[in-house]
């Protein structure tokens, strides 16, 4: 997929995002997004484009990214 959280409402995102969380279930799911972050908490894999390069993330900033966002979303 190709940006699917690009140009929807909030409400879509959340619900999007959950979606894709039910798919990988039973599907291998490939996003691509400059906008990782949402998708962080349905994520195995993460890997980025550097210098011309396709490199994994470390899982450790991954998870991270997650507590953050997590501190973020509940005010902590």
């Amino acid at each position: 997929m190709d940006e699917p959280m690009a140009g929807v409402d909030p409400t879509a995102r959340r619900e999007m995002a959950g979606l894709l969380g039910e798919l990988k279930k039973d599907f291998a799911i490939v996003i691509v997004s400059h906008e990782p972050g949402e998708l962080l908490e349905h994520a195995d894999r993460v890997v980025q484009i550097s210098g011309g390069r396709l490199r994994e993330v470390d899982p450790a900033v991954i998870e991270a990214a997650r507590r953050i966002r997590q501190a973020r979303s509940t005010g902590a």
